[in-house]
């Protein structure tokens, strides 16, 4: 039980920015939960209180560890590591995300993200077969002034 109530220390501690310490922590708690432990609510936990940047590093060091499928907000640890990650270990994601019938959150994001986030949300969805989607990811981006997006979305010919 003193596990739980560390996990959800390392939950406060990632709230109030205090990444490494939370880090430190979570790396010594997992040591002492059996593996095969249910501490998926964690990682979800995680994804709604984290930034971005450290949802990437929260991904990277800790991610094979929590099966995140059933968390309600993976758009937006999609949409975080889009641009961080291989498209492979995207494409995923974003898939679960489009199964949990939650895909327009990737139009939503578009419109106020960087055409690095962008174009790897296009490339995991197009490797997803989504490619109506990706084009509505694209439009999404180019009204909300990513210029680069209008490029790809809507290519104009120059005479």
């Amino acid at each position: 039980m003193d596990q739980y109530k560390s996990l959800l220390h390392v939950k406060e501690s990632l709230f109030l920015k205090k990444r490494e310490e939370a880090f430190e922590e979570l790396r010594r708690v997992l040591k002492e939960i059996p593996s095969d432990a249910d501490v998926n609510w964690f990682g979800c936990n995680v994804v709604d209180v984290a930034d971005c940047e450290t949802l990437v590093q929260f991904h990277l060091e800790f991610g094979n560890r929590f099966d995140l499928r059933n968390c309600m907000n993976l758009n937006k640890l999609a949409t975080c590591l889009a641009g961080k990650v291989d498209v492979k270990v995207l494409a995923p994601i974003v898939k679960t995300v489009i199964a949990q019938g939650r895909g327009n959150k990737f139009i939503e994001a578009a419109s106020s993200s960087n055409y690095e986030t962008v174009k790897a949300l296009v490339d995991a969805l197009e490797l997803i077969g989504e490619r109506d989607l990706a084009r509505s990811v694209l439009n999404s981006a180019c009204r909300g002034g990513v210029k680069e997006a209008c490029e790809k979305a809507l290519p104009v010919a120059y005479t």
